[in-house]
């Protein structure tokens, strides 16, 4: 069975969006609200990637906002907290190169959270990702941020509400 055929654990590549690691965590949720995707693949300098999710690097950004302040929180670099996400999303992008690499790997609850690369013709087709919550959580909205006064933002922007001077302290994901 090609990597295509399997609906629950492959995402076809357009639909996973690509950001550097420099990029600050406000860009970053900015290409997911552009891609109305709720994960994306960082790309490292040392050409390896990994894949986040919103939710994931959400729950990063807003607990170091209440420890070093919202402005720092949201100026610094995705690559800053990739650290405290190793625990939350342990996966590593990987090319698949022959049917035979893609059958051999392990899918389902069992498995180890990996994401890979499925290359034809030495391009890049799609993802397969070996668990569905990761698949899911890159085709889901991305987060909704929610201020301390209730306002709904669809940016994380600077941290700050769009509508009101109240910091972005919580968020709400599909």
């Amino acid at each position: 069975m090609k990597p295509q055929d399997d609906a629950s654990h492959y995402v076809p590549a357009h639909k996973v969006p690509q950001i550097d690691a420099t990029s600050s965590v406000a860009r970053f949720f900015a290409v997911l609200q552009d891609a109305r995707a709720g994960g994306a693949l960082v790309l490292l300098p040392d050409s390896k990637s990994r894949y986040v999710s919103g939710r994931a690097l959400g729950t990063a950004v807003l607990a170091r906002a209440k420890t070093d302040g919202t402005d720092a929180a949201s100026e610094l670099s995705i690559h800053t907290y990739l650290r405290a996400l190793e625990q939350e999303v342990p996966v590593t992008a990987t090319n698949l190169h022959q049917q035979s690499e893609i059958s051999a790997l392990a899918l389902g609850e069992n498995a180890p959270y990996e994401v890979h690369r499925v290359l034809e013709d030495g391009c890049v087709t799609g993802l397969l990702f070996t668990h569905e919550s990761l698949r899911d959580s890159v085709l889901t909205n991305p987060p909704v941020w929610i201020c301390a006064d209730g306002d709904e933002n669809d940016q994380y922007d600077s941290g700050y509400c769009s509508y009101c001077p109240e910091p972005l302290d919580r968020m709400k994901t599909p």
